[in-house]
């Protein structure tokens, strides 16, 4: 199970916009980040099978975010929509 701090955490240590179902692109296969575990993120691909559970990459190990971070008053990050 994801919690919400390790969205936060990803996106405060590494500078992306981390949160579940944010689009992401690796390799040019295109997908969603499903979960975050210990500052690492589940990425679910478009074109994979239904129930698979998706891989586990770093979060700025060839991932590219198809979002842009927009940055708050407390300096935290949350992905524009």
């Amino acid at each position: 199970m994801a919690y919400v701090h390790d969205y936060e955490w990803i996106s405060r240590n590494y500078g992306v916009p981390a949160r579940r179902n944010a689009p992401v692109r690796f390799k040019g296969r295109k997908g969603k980040v499903t979960a975050t575990s210990e500052g690492y993120i589940r990425i679910k691909f478009d074109d994979e099978k239904r129930g698979k559970a998706g891989r586990v990459f770093h979060p700025t190990w060839k991932i590219e975010w198809l979002e842009q971070p927009a940055l708050h008053a407390t300096g935290a990050m949350e992905a524009s929509e």
